[in-house]
């Protein structure tokens, strides 16, 4: 990174545009611009809801210790039981986040918090303050009871604790297919490229549900070796697996006319799942090539199928008026 790129990112924070202040504040933590700190504090109590929000996670990214009482306020201001309310607030004893109502962002009462700003504070000073959530969890892995390890992963899934990858790996192996499944999860929503061989052997496992979650997490995690795999798990026995395969391949962005044969042959497949996702893949692909074997789904059998081929003919239709070079 330039001097003059975190100048202007610097800049940022203090303009007037709650738009221009949020983008900056967001840089300030990805970059780990830790000159910003002093800045990004103030926006802890800006009138958008958003930007306190952006400001809260910069800060956590930033391991801002200095941000910590002013978090801790965030949260009620007590240090007794602060452990306990940022389990509660981020969510990482299994349920809900405190206070989160779905859809809903304004505070119930004037002058509260809103719970999405609550839970990022939570998350920030686990971040900050590892001892707080972070080992706790950490610990509650090695014991033998499959729930808590279960809830311990995904708390540090939650946390994106830079540790969780690492942890989580061995549970692969575990014979306790619920245990199996939520480390499959996890290392997929951490997105830990480490896993991706261990997830590629997962592929084969006799279990359909783990097969599937094994197919999402590497759509996750993308990496190139995966798609092979992914056409492989086009010839899945089960429909469930198949489907979130064709979902992978759209997401490759690759023509390859083996990813490219293997969707157009899913259009006839049996499940209408697997139909859907395969007209979307080769939309989502630009197959323009495709288009042929697209449109007889147009009269399906299936209202969801139709309504895809509509509209991935629409957008495949587009793309082949507006091709270029390539």
């Amino acid at each position: 990174m330039t001097q003059s790129i975190q100048d202007a990112v610097l800049k940022a924070l203090g303009e007037k545009d709650p738009n221009i202040a949020r983008c900056g504040i967001k840089l300030a933590g990805v970059l780990n611009i830790k000159e910003s700190v002093d800045k990004i504090i103030p926006m802890l109590k800006h009138e958008a809801w958003q930007v306190r929000l952006t400001a809260v996670q910069a800060l956590g990214l930033l391991e801002a210790v200095k941000a910590k009482p002013y978090l801790v306020k965030i949260l009620g201001g007590e240090t007794d039981g602060l452990r306990q309310r940022v389990i509660s607030y981020a969510g990482l004893d299994g349920k809900p986040p405190k206070g989160q109502v779905p859809g809903k962002a304004d505070p119930a009462d004037e002058g509260e918090e809103v719970w999405q700003v609550k839970k990022a504070a939570a998350i920030a000073l686990s971040q900050i303050d590892p001892d707080l959530a972070e080992k706790p969890l950490l610990d509650a892995m090695k014991l033998p009871n499959p729930q808590v390890a279960m809830a311990a992963m995904s708390g540090l899934t939650l946390l994106e604790s830079p540790k969780a990858g690492e942890r989580i790996l061995p549970f692969l192996d575990s014979k306790d297919t619920e245990t199996k499944k939520a480390a499959v999860i996890c290392l997929g929503k951490l997105g830990y490229a480490q896993a991706a061989g261990a997830l590629l052997h997962v592929l084969q496992d006799k279990n359909p549900i783990i097969r599937r979650e094994a197919v999402i997490a590497l759509n996750h995690i993308k990496v190139n070796e995966a798609i092979p795999a992914f056409v492989e798990r086009m010839k899945d026995p089960r429909p469930e697996v198949r489907s979130v395969a064709a979902v992978a391949l759209g997401n490759t962005a690759t023509k390859e006319e083996g990813v490219i044969t293997v969707l157009r042959e899913a259009l006839g497949d049996s499940s209408w799942e697997v139909r859907k996702a395969a007209v979307d893949a080769l939309s989502n692909l630009g197959a323009v090539d495709a288009m042929d074997a697209v449109m007889p789904l147009i009269a399906d059998s299936d209202e969801k199928v139709k309504r895809s081929a509509a509209l991935g003919l629409l957008r495949l239709a587009t793309v082949k008026e507006y091709r270029r070079y390539e």
